[in-house]
């Protein structure tokens, strides 16, 4: 073993001192190492190309060579919006079938008629429930009878829903839209059944659970129209005790009781006072500004024999909007009703929030307006 060791070793040495074998083995190592750099750049090459296919834009921008990248992600955009545009009109052909729209009425109805009558349906101790409860070793309950383990109250439903609201007034709009349209069909359940006493207590248990405040800060926000136009409606719905009629309310038959829940209406304004609510009152005025800056053009519009598809869409949002004006208007009348001096004065003036608005002089302005053509002023037409 010795032998073969110093012979190897000798082997080397004489192939150290070679000058010629020296030679090929530097052009190897300079070869080695070329190879080992363009595979190098090959694999930086590579991996730009895999970050600038995987959304890399600004490297798009520096690269003419990723120009084949940028017509992928267009085509891509272009499916997806395609995509979106087919779920929209698929939507808005169901938003618009009427058998839908009644049944979804319907149910919200009844979800609504549930929720307030579900301590009837939830409390263990009521007699017709404990009638039915077994009585031997082999008894249950009978079919359509469910097991009752504790007490359910509107009140708390109603808490759990304004919680959730508040918790995701920004990031959850789909459930939003589901509360207020859960909150409105409670509300005309109760009012529907002409109990005004109920009615009361109902509207009571809404503020304490802080139904109210939560309606400001929808009206506050503003997160999209058709939340903010549903917002003035419950606002109206919890001060009320009257009957509805379309956007308005009328007195109810009883002339011993309110017009308007005063305990809603004071705490209405404590929730305004102790708060910025200035979103709350500008978009009052861009509705009224709205409404006022196009009574000409569609007075304009409605005394011509024939109108454009432009000009027929104009008079629609018009009307839409003016409905809403109503709507807007009503709440603020309810706000203030029984002469209610110090809503009146908070509508004249907001002190403390960032922003001021005499919602007074806006909403009479408004008015004048109209006044100079009765017409325009329909929302039949």
């Amino acid at each position: 073993g010795g032998d073969r060791s110093n012979g190897g070793g000798g082997a080397g040495g004489s192939a150290e001192r070679d000058p010629s074998k020296r030679m090929v083995r530097r052009s190897m190592a300079v070869h080695s190492a070329a190879s080992s750099e363009s595979q190098r750049s090959a694999s930086r090459r590579r991996t730009g190309r895999s970050s600038t296919l995987h959304g890399a834009v600004s490297s798009e921008s520096k690269n003419p060579s990723g120009r084949r990248t940028g017509r992928a992600m267009t085509v891509h955009g272009v499916v997806s919006s395609e995509a979106e545009g087919q779920w929209r009109i698929m939507v808005e052909a169901l938003e618009s079938d009427p058998g839908i729209c009644r049944r979804v009425l319907a149910e919200e109805a009844r979800v609504g008629q549930i929720i307030t009558t579900i301590a009837e349906l939830t409390d263990p101790g009521r007699k017709e429930y404990v009638r039915r409860l077994p009585t031997g070793p082999k008894d249950c309950l009978p079919d359509g009878v469910d097991f009752r383990r504790t007490l359910i109250t509107t009140e708390a439903v109603i808490v759990r829903c304004v919680r959730h609201g508040a918790d995701n007034l920004r990031s959850d709009l789909g459930s939003m839209r589901l509360i207020q349209r859960l909150m409105l069909s409670v509300l005309e359940t109760v009012r529907n059944s002409g109990d005004v006493q109920l009615l009361l207590k109902l509207q009571v248990s809404f503020f304490r659970s802080g139904a109210a405040s939560l309606i400001i800060q929808l009206l506050d926000s503003n997160l999209a129209e058709d939340i903010t136009k549903m917002a003035w409606t419950l606002l109206s719905e919890v001060l009320c005790t009257g009957r509805r009629v379309g956007d308005i309310f009328e007195a109810p038959d009883d002339d011993s009781l309110s017009f308007v829940n005063k305990t809603v209406q004071q705490g209405i304004l404590d929730v305004c006072i102790h708060g910025d609510d200035s979103g709350m009152w500008e978009s009052v005025w861009q509705v009224m500004h709205y409404v006022s800056q196009s009574t000409r053009l569609v007075q304009s519009l409605r005394h011509l024999p024939s109108l454009t598809d432009s000009e027929a869409r104009q008079v629609g949002d018009y009307i839409e909007y003016l409905s809403y004006a109503v709507r807007i208007m009503e709440a603020v009348r309810l706000m203030v009703e029984g002469h209610y001096y110090a809503m009146q004065e908070y509508l004249f003036s907001q002190l403390g929030n960032a922003r001021s608005c005499n919602v007074l002089e806006i909403v009479l302005g408004l008015l004048a307006r109209l006044c100079k053509d009765p017409a325009v002023a329909d929302i039949s037409e």
